[in-house]
């Protein structure tokens, strides 16, 4: 990501956010994050769509891409 700010290759970044994105909607249609009955199982489920968000909207801010209040 640095040399990407550095160069000013910011389709690298894209690209990854891209891939982010779509590993994240893989793992959301696979697994239920708020209907889980497991209470451990839940909160990872959480954790991991709260690691998400926050890569992301850091990975968006590099590329000076405004974040939506929702996604």
């Amino acid at each position: 990501l640095e040399q990407s700010v550095n160069t000013l290759e910011l389709s690298s970044i894209a690209k990854y956010c891209f891939h982010l994105a779509q590993t994240f909607n893989t793992f959301y249609q696979k697994y239920q994050v708020m209907n889980e009955k497991d209470p451990q199982r839940k909160n990872l489920r959480i954790v991991i769509t709260y690691l998400f968000r926050h890569q992301l909207t850091r990975a968006l801010h590099l590329m000076g891409i405004e974040i939506p209040m929702r996604m």
